[in-house]
C-alpha cells in the first residue's frame, strides 16, 4: 500500500489532534551544543518558545504539548476551524496582519496593523475566507514558525539554504488515549535524551511550564490564605497560559486565559486533572531513566484503564511511540474508520493499536 498522504489524515473543516515532528539539517546540533564548532545554540530554543507563545494568540489552534531538543522539536496541535468561524472578518484581518505585518520599524520590528489596513483587508470577503482556513491550518502554523526560526538562525550563522529537514512529520491522534500517550511521550523527550533527570528540569517542554504555573498558583493560594495579595504574572501562575489547559470539569476563573489573549480557547487539552497527568509523567519518567520496568501503581493503572490503554505495555508504547504510530494513533476501531474515510483499508500501525489500546475494543 503506498504511503499515506497528509491530506488523507488532515481535514481542514474538522477539529483534530496532531502529533508533529520537525528536524534540522546541516549538522546534528543546531539548537543545542555543536560539538564541531564548540558553539552553544540553546538560545534558539528560547526563540522558538517565544514564537510559539506569540502564535498561540493569533492562530486558531490549541497548543497541547511541545518539546524542543537539540536537533528537532515535537508539538501536539489541535486545529480549531470551529473557533475561527466565530471570528468577525475584522478579527480575522487583524490576526493575519499581526502575523504578517505590512509595515516594519527601521530596526525590523513589526508595526501594529493600522485600522485602515484592517478595514481594507476585512472588506475582501474572498481573501478573508482563505485566511480563515490558513489560520486554523497546521501546515501554515509550521510554515510560519519554521520560516521565522530559519531566517533568524541563518543570519546568526551567516549561512543560506535550508535549516529544516523537509516539511514535518504528522500523526493523527484519533482519541483521548492516543492524545495522553503522545503528550507523555513529548514531555519525556528531555529525560529520554538524558538532558534532564526530572520533568521539572525539562526546561524547554510543556511539562516544565505546567509545573512552574502549578507551583506559582500554590504559592499564591498560600499567600491568600495568610491574608496577603497574590498577583498573576506571565512568569508565574500564567506561565502555561498559552498552552491548552489540563483540567476536568469547569476551568477556574484564574486559569481562563483566552479572555486575556494568551490563547484562542480554554478548551482542555487532556481529559484528566493536571495532578493526575503530572503523576503519570513523573512515574513514567522514573522508569525511563532507570531503564527498568517497575510495577505501575494502582492509581495510575486506574487512570490508564479509564483511557482505554493497556497498562501492561504502557512503558513500551511510550518508548516507541513514533516507531509504532506513523500516520494515525488510537483505538483500532477509530483507525479503521479514519482509513475508510481516506479510501483505504487500513493505516500503518493498526496491529500496534490493537495491542496498546486493547480495552477500547472490548
Amino acid at each position: 500500500m503506498p504511503a499515506c498522504a497528509r491530506k488523507e489524515i488532515f481535514d481542514p473543516e474538522e477539529v483534530g489532534l496532531y502529533f508533529c515532528t520537525s528536524r534540522c539539517v546541516r549538522r546534528a546540533f543546531l539548537c543545542g551544543e555543536d560539538d564541531y564548532t564548540g558553539n552553544n545554540y540553546d538560545h534558539r530554543k528560547v526563540w522558538m518558545e517565544e514564537m510559539l507563545q506569540y502564535m498561540a494568540q493569533y492562530f486558531s489552534l490549541d497548543i497541547v504539548s511541545h518539546s524542543i531538543l537539540s536537533n528537532h522539536f515535537h508539538i501536539i496541535l489541535r486545529n480549531r476551524p470551529d473557533v475561527v468561524k466565530t471570528w468577525s472578518d475584522r478579527r480575522v484581518a487583524e490576526h493575519w496582519l499581526r502575523l504578517y505585518p505590512k509595515d516594519r520599524e527601521q530596526e525590523g520590528k513589526p508595526c501594529d496593523p493600522k485600522p485602515s489596513q484592517i478595514r481594507t483587508l476585512a472588506k475582501d470577503k474572498k481573501r478573508i475566507a482563505q485566511l480563515r482556513q490558513r489560520l486554523s491550518s497546521i501546515s501554515w502554523f509550521h510554515a510560519y514558525l519554521k520560516e521565522k526560526i530559519a531566517r533568524r538562525s541563518n543570519v546568526e550563522d551567516q549561512a543560506t539554504g535550508a535549516f529544516w529537514e523537509g516539511r514535518f512529520r504528522c500523526t493523527r491522534l484519533i482519541d483521548a488515549s492516543a492524545l495522553v500517550a503522545a503528550s507523555v511521550y513529548v514531555d519525556l523527550n528531555w529525560i529520554r535524551a538524558r538532558m534532564a533527570k526530572t520533568p521539572e528540569t525539562s526546561r524547554h517542554s510543556s511539562v516544565w511550564f505546567r509545573i512552574a504555573a502549578r507551583q506559582a498558583r500554590q504559592r499564591a493560594a498560600r499567600r491568600r490564605g495568610a491574608g496577603g495579595q497574590a498577583a498573576t504574572s506571565a512568569t508565574g501562575a500564567a506561565a502555561d497560559g498559552w498552552l491548552a489547559p489540563i483540567h476536568e470539569g469547569p476551568l477556574p476563573a484564574d486559569q481562563r486565559f483566552a479572555g486575556r489573549a494568551l490563547r484562542i480557547s480554554d478548551t482542555p487539552g487532556l481529559p484528566m486533572t493536571l495532578d493526575q497527568y503530572l503523576q503519570l509523567v513523573d512515574w513514567t519518567g522514573r522508569q525511563v531513566r532507570r531503564g527498568k520496568r517497575g510495577t505501575i501503581p494502582a492509581e495510575l493503572a486506574d487512570i490508564l484503564q479509564r483511557l482505554n490503554v493497556d497498562s501492561s505495555i504502557w512503558l513500551e508504547g511510550i518508548e516507541h511511540f513514533e516507531q509504532w504510530f506513523h500516520r494515525a494513533a488510537g483505538c483500532a476501531r477509530g483507525m479503521m474508520e479514519k482509513a475508510r474515510q481516506a479510501g483505504r483499508r487500513w493505516f500503518h500501525g493498526l496491529d500496534r493499536c490493537r495491542q496498546f489500546f486493547t480495552s477500547a475494543e472490548e
